[in-house]
């Protein structure tokens, strides 16, 4: 019972540190203005695997940060592969939807393709290469 508990948590921490990061770079492209583009949601696949790649890099550059993994392995280790990606492909496919509500423009990140590439990406670089 405690191992479920335990990778529950793990899984929902995870998933608000990809949530997080993708925030914090979502108003970085914001600021800088150079992200900003009228996305249409048949986006090449070409795109996502891009995204994917820089999700990769992320994942690197936070396992250079922090070697090891942020949480304990358990009988279900992996499983934030999925999971993690999925929801944070979620919460930004909401973010760019509020955002067109208001008529307001919205980045290519917001939108649940580019925001699960880079999820995946991050999740995949760490589960590799953080030992």
């Amino acid at each position: 019972m405690d191992e479920i508990l335990w990778a529950i948590l793990q899984l929902i921490l995870e998933i608000l540190l990809e949530v997080g990061g993708e925030a914090i770079l979502d108003g970085l492209f914001r600021v800088v203005g150079s992200a900003v583009v009228d996305w249409e949601p048949g986006a090449s696949v070409l795109a996502h695997i891009s995204y994917f790649a820089v999700g990769c890099v992320i994942g690197g550059l936070s396992v250079v940060l922090v070697p090891h993994p942020m949480f304990r392995r358990t009988q279900f280790h992996g499983i934030s592969l999925l999971v993690a990606p999925l929801v944070t492909g979620l919460v930004m496919s909401m973010v760019g939807s509020a955002l067109r509500k208001r008529n307001r423009r919205v980045l290519v990140m917001e939108s649940f393709g580019v925001g699960f590439a880079i999820a995946l990406g991050i999740a995949l670089a760490r589960f590799l290469f953080a030992k």
